[in-house]
């Protein structure tokens, strides 16, 4: 299951950039922030912020084969902002029906996945009935979906407040038709209000 969700993310140097990245940043702070877990993860090994690199870009500076393509595949799609990442990729990224949505494409302009970041209810029933079923005490707060390598992997950011004394969080990946994995897992003391 490791080495299909590596070669999900273009190698096994993208895991270990999350891992590394998740504990030089501080899992609980990040906890805290309006950004979803997953998706500061995802893009941070990708070296694309999608808060402050999402502008748009002259279209004359893109490659004419991704704009082409990101066209002809998302034909009714308004208000497409493209950027470059750190790495040269070439992004597009809007928000539809609450789903926000990243199309990344090489430096020569070829399809390399895409990456959406959603609530619990745009879930596939079969995905959400299978995290459900196995921690029914948590709540799903975000779900970040990614097609990478012809592959579909759904990274779930849940959330259990069932305990007393603490929260517990866990970033659990689906593939879709395989395996379900707990990726991390932290939890954060409540402050004892006497």
């Amino acid at each position: 299951m490791k080495k299909t969700f590596a070669h999900l993310f273009a190698g096994a140097s993208w895991v270990l950039t999350i891992v590394g990245y998740s504990h030089a940043q501080g899992l609980n702070s990040l906890a805290k922030q309006d950004q979803p877990l997953t998706e500061t993860y995802i893009f941070s090994t990708i070296g694309v912020h999608p808060i402050a690199d999402a502008s748009n870009e002259r279209r004359n500076e893109l490659n004419a084969k991704a704009v082409r393509n990101f066209t002809r595949e998302y034909e009714n799609v308004q208000d497409v902002k493209w950027t470059k990442s750190a790495n040269g990729f070439n992004v597009a990224y809007f928000t539809n029906d609450g789903v926000k949505t990243w199309v990344f494409y090489t430096k020569k302009g070829n399809y390399l996945g895409r990456g959406c970041f959603y609530a619990e209810d745009k879930l596939p029933p079969h995905i959400r009935h299978r995290v459900k079923n196995t921690y029914y005490d948590a709540s799903i707060c975000y779900v970040t979906e990614v097609f990478w390598n012809d592959k579909l992997v759904f990274v779930i950011s849940t959330k259990d407040e069932h305990s007393k004394d603490k929260i517990s969080y866990k970033i659990i990946s689906v593939v879709d038709g395989g395996e379900m994995e707990v990726m991390k897992e932290f939890s954060e003391k409540l402050n004892d209000k006497d």
